[in-house]
């Protein structure tokens, strides 16, 4: 009986989440404001996170709100945007979004309005995920109530789990991660950026290298709009 009422749940809500998405997405705008992180984020968490937000707003306000850590936690120290997406430990604690609208996630699941945490993710490589995204990085969306500690959340089968507790589809909310091409890699963060397929906005966020506590800045982009091949 759970399971059908996640499923009418996530048929309910398409064509509505549908309209709402397309009547603002092609014209959001991206800028980094002042903004307390979530109270219903725990302590432990939201003192590792900056006071700005990236803001994605439409044409009738706020759309969704993104605070990242102070500085990024990675594994080791990176050359590349592609290498900086490597370098981000699978299920650390990257931020934290909020959501002002219901929308979609690279899976074309709904997206409820809301807070959650945001952890890196790698895409399962269990034959059943072949060609459906252009890279294997991601951040999974957690709702508040079930990340509660840095490192509360410490394998891939917790991560997958906990995103997926409160899914209508059943299955974890999950954001597409791409390296910023050489054409973006200059200039003003954040930006937005578009191919065929999806919408995304470049980030430059400060970074430091576990062990060494090496200061570094690292750039990728995240999609807000499009999915993948499903």
């Amino acid at each position: 009986m759970l399971r059908y009422n996640r499923l009418l749940r996530a048929v309910c809500a398409v064509s509505v989440t549908c309209s709402a998405f397309c009547a603002f997405a092609a014209d959001l705008t991206v800028k980094m404001v002042d903004a307390e992180p979530p109270a219903e984020i725990a302590k432990e968490l939201r003192d590792t996170l900056s006071g700005k937000a990236l803001q994605l707003s439409g044409p009738d306000g706020t759309v969704a709100e993104f605070w990242f850590r102070k500085e990024i936690a990675l594994k080791s120290k990176p050359s590349t945007s592609e290498e900086a997406l490597d370098a981000m430990p699978e299920v650390s604690f990257v931020g934290v979004a909020r959501y002002a609208k219901e929308l979609r996630d690279f899976r074309d699941d709904p997206i409820d309005p809301g807070v959650y945490t945001m952890r890196a993710a790698l895409q399962l490589n269990d034959g059943n995920h072949l060609g459906t995204a252009p890279t294997s990085w991601f951040v999974l969306l957690v709702p508040p109530k079930y990340d509660t500690a840095l490192s509360g959340i410490d394998s891939a089968k917790k991560l997958h789990d906990r995103s997926r507790s409160d899914s209508a589809a059943d299955h974890p909310w999950c954001i597409n991660l791409q390296p910023t091409p050489e054409s973006q890699s200059s200039g003003d963060f954040p930006k937005t950026g578009a191919n065929e397929e999806w919408k995304l906005v470049y980030l430059k966020l400060p970074a430091s290298v576990d062990g060494s506590g090496e200061k570094v800045e690292i750039t990728f982009g995240m999609v807000y709009e499009g999915h993948g091949k499903m």
